[in-house]
């Protein structure tokens, strides 16, 4: 290596989302021109990082914008904005002191006085509502950086509070350009982090309020002296960087910080493709589903790509949550780590499309059906006993406290326990089929004279049947509606002789009765 590159090694999850933050940086957003770079400016290896000082020359500006691009809210925004619209006075005019507080708002203090707009009619509230909505983050940046350096600092500063701080960026640019963490004589000590370089800058927050990076939890947590223990300015200014390597969104009605991380023992070249993949996928996520099938698919993305023989090797995901009882300061932290055989994984993979989605909710509590449904296909405790939970739930919940299609959820776990039970699993989609159409043939047949209320409760007792997989009871109700409704049945002795094939042929059965599957037009499909 040239004594002219700097070279930094993979480590803990934060130091990680670093380098990822990092190499963001750097190329400002665009990965593709990280190839551009001469192997003497910048080398990315397997668990390694050389990059020459001068290619820092930028990395403020770009880190500003990156910052911006991660932190600030439009969509939070343009609700204050919103918001402002409704303080009215007694008359119904607008109440323009109150609204330009509620514009004002933190962390956005300033930023319609920088933009150079009028707040003083309710027409400018609509104007700067129709402005910021028409424009992209980037442009709003780019408005802001040539208005006004200062109000942009500032700006940011609020996006941040609670997260880093920015007064010693510069010092650790500098530093590292200068080459000031070369250790020079026996006093100076080593980077806490590195163990190679000098130890200049303090444990603080400045550094990282994420994971608590300060001189009370360096002696009360992690048990060392603050004033003998020190980051050089490369390990500062790699840790800084993970500001802009975590993936991070707002939750809730009260927009509390959300940090995301892709952690694993893969080369960094992976270790940002997994970032770029996750960050993508999370953008279209809903604020109030589940991130975990999204974990759980950039997992089977790994297992793939590094081509696990029998176990996903080292994968996590690190969150870490404002406490909504302590604000900023307090954050609870989850680590995900999903260990799963090749075999499942190229379940899921194959799959992918069928993987029922929708909610439900019991009293005030919200279940993301696409959520439990992987975590129990990664726990392997996907079953029967599921089928009956969901219709029970589908038939019970009439008042709009579902959305969610029984045919999605019956049809994934029936193939899941063939898969599972490794039997012949065209033997039993046939079966299947034949119960679903059955189902649905006599489902049509009670519709069409009037007697569908009588639908829920032959359902109720087929899932009684099928739950203790009693065929005889099972089988004398089936013949008992079959006949006096001069059908033929279906029933066969496989189904009669093979307990899977009873159940897919039952479960199957019932989802035909209740017809619910429709397709994009609302067309019904088998």
């Amino acid at each position: 290596m040239s004594d002219e590159l700097i070279r930094i090694y993979t480590g803990d999850w934060y130091f990680n989302a670093g380098i990822v933050g990092f190499l963001r940086t750097i190329c400002n957003n665009n990965f593709e021109k990280l190839s551009e770079f001469d192997n003497q400016d910048l080398y990315i290896g397997d668990n390694f990082l050389d990059f020459n000082p001068n290619i820092l020359k930028y990395f403020k500006e770009n880190f500003y914008k990156q910052l911006f691009l991660n932190y600030f809210n439009k969509t939070q925004y343009l609700a204050y904005i919103n918001k402002a619209l409704t303080h009215k006075n007694k008359d119904n005019s607008l109440n323009i002191s109150k609204s330009k507080k509620e514009v004002d708002k933190f962390p956005f203090q300033g930023l319609w006085k920088t933009l150079d707009q009028s707040l003083e009619s309710k027409n400018d509230f609509l104007e700067f509502y129709a402005k910021i909505e028409s424009i992209t983050k980037e442009q709003i940046y780019e408005l802001i950086k040539n208005k006004d350096k200062a109000s942009l600092e500032k700006l940011l500063g609020y996006l941040t509070n609670g997260i880093i701080g920015l007064s010693k960026i510069g010092q650790y640019i500098n530093d590292s350009v200068d080459k000031k963490y070369k250790i020079k004589s026996k006093k100076n000590r080593f980077c806490i982090s590195c163990q190679e370089r000098k130890g200049k800058f303090d444990v603080s927050n400045a550094i990282s309020n994420i994971i608590g990076f300060n001189s009370d939890n360096s002696n009360w947590i992690w048990g060392f002296d603050a004033n003998k223990v020190k980051f050089c300015s490369v390990c500062s200014l790699i840790y800084i960087s993970a500001s802009v390597g975590l993936v991070f969104s707002k939750k809730g009605k009260n927009y509390n910080n959300c940090f995301y991380f892709v952690n694993h023992n893969g080369n960094i070249n992976l270790l940002l493709k997994s970032y770029i993949q996750f960050r993508y996928q999370l953008e279209d996520i809903k604020s109030s589903f589940s991130i975990y099938p999204v974990m759980v698919k950039e997992s089977v993305k790994f297992t793939k790509s590094t081509k696990a023989e029998k176990t996903l090797h080292n994968i996590s995901f690190v969150e870490v949550k404002e406490s909504g009882m302590g604000g900023q300061s307090t954050k609870g932290y989850n680590v995900y780590s999903f260990s799963m055989p090749e075999k499942l994984a190229n379940f899921i993979d194959k799959n992918n499309q069928l993987i029922p989605k929708g909610y439900y909710k019991i009293d005030k509590s919200f279940f993301d059906i696409e959520e439990n449904i992987l975590k129990s296909t990664i726990e392997q405790t996907l079953g029967y006993k599921d089928i009956d939970k969901y219709i029970r739930i589908y038939i019970s919940n009439t008042d709009g406290g579902r959305k969610f299609s029984p045919y999605k959820i019956i049809k994934y776990i029936l193939r899941y326990i063939n898969f599972i039970h490794g039997g012949n699993s065209m033997d039993m989609e046939k079966i299947s089929k034949k119960g679903f159409a059955n189902g649905k043939e006599i489902g049509n047949l009670f519709r069409s004279s009037e007697r569908e209320n009588q639908i829920n409760s032959l359902v109720y007792q087929f899932l009684n049947d099928l739950k203790v997989a009693n065929r005889e009871k099972f089988l004398d109700k089936y013949l008992r509606v079959t006949i006096s409704n001069g059908l033929e049945s279906r029933f066969g002795n496989v189904e009669m002789n093979n307990k899977d094939a009873f159940l897919q042929f039952g479960y199957s059965f019932i989802n035909g009765l209740l017809n619910t599957y429709q397709n994009e037009k609302g067309e019904n499909n088998e």
